[in-house]
């Protein structure tokens, strides 16, 4: 039974391939958690204002 073989990472393709992931990644958390976050900081800004 042989072990299956371990990736090289220094492999340039799989490199931009997990560059490509990871900024996916970031990109869904910040959508997802820092921009609502921004937005509503914004919102309630905006109502400061206005009062």
């Amino acid at each position: 039974m042989t072990t299956p073989a371990i990736p090289d990472l220094t492999d340039e393709l799989e490199l931009d391939d997990l560059v490509k992931e990871l900024d996916e990644l970031l990109d869904a958390w910040f959508l997802g958690e820092v921009q609502p976050a921004l937005d509503e900081a914004a919102r309630a800004a905006a109502e400061r204002e206005a009062a």
